[in-house]
């Protein structure tokens, strides 16, 4: 009937490609107008590295289990409506 936790995962899949596309714009707009430059932040390349990554990693976890989670409350909860109105 509903493939509530797939759905969970696609929304998970959707936001990654969305990400990514902003990462790009993002790569593409500091190289063009120097947004970050003049801040003059005093950070090493391997530490936003492994800060990045960490987050990167972090934030799929979250991500991936709460769609997969919220697929699965919504997929009882039309269970539910359709047992309570008949069908």
């Amino acid at each position: 009937m509903w493939n509530t936790p797939q759905n969970g995962l696609g929304v998970v899949l959707c936001t990654v490609v969305v990400a990514i596309l902003l990462v790009i714009a993002g790569g593409i707009l500091d190289a063009k107008y120097h947004v970050i430059r003049p801040l003059h932040l005093n950070l090493s390349a391997s530490l936003l590295s492994a800060a990045g990554t960490l987050v990167l990693i972090s934030t799929l976890i979250v991500m991936l289990v709460g769609g997969v989670a919220g697929g699965m409350i919504g997929e009882h909860f039309h269970w539910d409506i359709d047992r309570d109105a008949g069908a």
